[in-house]
């Protein structure tokens, strides 16, 4: 998959680890 800006590629990394944090804080959070 290509992206005509960097920009972009940058903001699909920091969703992707935002659903990472949450994913992690709902898992810990159940302990």
């Amino acid at each position: 998959m290509f992206f005509e800006s960097p920009d972009m590629l940058e903001v699909m990394g920091i969703v992707i680890a935002v659903d990472c944090l949450c994913i992690y804080w709902i898992i810990h959070a159940d302990q």
